[in-house]
């Protein structure tokens, strides 16, 4: 199994991104990859390159010939089921059944809260399967590269009160089956040493 070629592109520091978030994978309508832009005061800027690389490689590192690869590949089935059998995600869909999530505050602190419409939509797209790739991918590169950086932004992205309410980050433990899949994944490609 190989990886098909892949169009270059450049990773560009800008002052802003286009919706206000800290960074972005941009490519043409129905056409090729175009760039990653990373905003200048991004909180967490290399966890970000990290993620909108995924963005990427989920684009357009699989071959899939329409849509993202983390939504249509076959050969990523057992990563899905790794991210839906994770707390993390369970707590997202069940916060979207009931209209409740519960967040854990900084002083351990349990609460639950309502889900506005906003914090739906919220919850609805961090349970992409685009989002749940970037995320659990980026997470995927600290994990095994130990890169005191990124794991240091990972932890402070899952304490952060985005990270406590949307789990946007897993914990160690809820992690583990996640990397597993990406192991196997890899392997197959013949990417892991």
């Amino acid at each position: 199994m190989t990886f098909p070629a892949m169009p270059a592109i450049s990773v560009r520091l800008v002052s802003a991104v286009n919706g206000g978030g800290e960074g972005a994978y941009v490519r043409q309508r129905g056409g090729p990859p175009l760039r990653i832009e990373i905003a200048e005061q991004a909180e967490y800027p290399e966890l970000t390159v990290a993620h909108e690389l995924a963005h990427y490689l989920d684009d357009s590192g699989f071959g899939t010939p329409e849509g993202w690869a983390s939504e249509a590949e076959p050969r990523l089935e057992a990563l899905r089921q790794a991210w839906e059998n994770t707390v993390s995600v369970c707590a997202l869909r069940r916060g979207l059944e009931t209209g409740q999530l519960t967040a854990r505050l900084s002083n351990g602190v349990l609460i639950e809260f309502p889900l506005m419409p906003e914090e739906q939509e919220n919850c609805r797209y961090y349970l992409q399967g685009r989002e749940l790739f970037a995320r659990s991918y980026a997470q995927y590169l600290a994990h095994k590269s130990k890169n005191r950086v990124l794991l240091h932004q990972i932890r402070l992205r899952r304490e952060s009160v985005e990270g406590r309410f949307y789990q946007v980050q897993w914990a160690e433990g809820d992690f583990r089956a996640v990397a597993q899949a990406f192991d196997q994944i890899w392997g197959g490609y013949g990417w892991l040493r």
